[in-house]
């Protein structure tokens, strides 16, 4: 089985039993993204949430929010963080690869969120090569990613990304 940049395994198929299409609660409703089932996803999720509330509305517009995605990066043999379902792209079309979109307040912003998850996400704004301001990713292996998932199961976005996700708890309780 092939892994990822992270070193998560590649999903290679929909209907892996490892893959659950979030719903994520934002402000006037709701976005539903393929991501890894559990804490990974939950953390994704998490973070999606707080960037809909700080950083920019993730409804309205088009459909820009991209999770899962079975393929390598750009012209290499090495499977991206989308292909085990432990990337989430945000907001894509406004924040695209490349470019720097973000303000220098909202980078702040986003750099203090990463310390909040102690190291499990990391955020393309703070790529050394190409800027993917629009990429968060899982950052760490899954012990230390249940960990993180486990604080905030019980924090008030926790209970709304829980609620909308039936079943997802159990998962990251287990």
């Amino acid at each position: 089985m092939a892994t990822a940049q992270n070193g998560w395994t590649g999903i290679t198929s929909a209907s892996s039993p490892l893959l659950h299409d979030w719903h994520i609660p934002c402000k006037g409703g709701i976005r539903t993204v393929p991501l890894h089932r559990g804490s990974a996803g939950f953390l994704l999720c998490h973070f999606a949430m707080w960037w809909d509330e700080a950083i920019s509305p993730v409804l309205g517009g088009i459909y820009d929010e991209w999770g899962w995605n079975y393929r390598f990066i750009g012209n290499s043999n090495t499977l991206s963080n989308h292909a085990p379902a432990t990337a989430l792209d945000i907001d894509a079309t406004q924040f695209p690869q490349g470019r720097h979109n973000l303000t220098a307040k909202q980078r702040s912003l986003i750099q203090r969120r990463m310390t909040f998850f102690g190291g499990t996400l990391a955020h393309g704004a703070f790529y050394r090569t190409t800027v993917d301001e629009m990429h968060v990713e899982i950052n760490r292996q899954l012990p230390e990613v249940e960990r993180k998932a486990r604080s905030l199961v019980d924090s008030e976005r926790g209970k709304r990304l829980l609620a909308a996700n039936p079943g997802q708890k159990k998962i990251i309780l287990s």
